[in-house]
């Protein structure tokens, strides 16, 4: 499972898993559309569970994309959109 890749990277890089990494992942495995952006996730998942801010959805995507479960694409318009791998 994603989830158990992510926390043995994680593990790894001696970093923890935390609530709001664990939530941009899972919005991304259960999300209606393919390729969302850094800042449709942030305004998606605002006012849900508990708070998140703009940065670390930006870094939990980052650090998503560098472990290889999502993929960065950018598309015509410009906008880089990601995508779970």
């Amino acid at each position: 499972m994603k989830k158990d890749l992510l926390r043995a990277e994680l593990k790894k890089r001696n970093q923890r898993m935390t609530a709001q990494r664990e939530y941009v992942l899972r919005f991304f495995l259960e999300a209606e559309t393919d390729h969302l952006s850094a800042d449709e996730v942030y305004q998606k998942v605002q006012g849900r569970k508990f708070r998140i801010s703009k940065a670390t959805v930006y870094r939990t995507i980052e650090l998503l994309v560098e472990i290889g479960l999502l993929r960065k694409i950018i598309f015509r318009d410009g906008v880089v959109r990601y995508e779970p791998v």
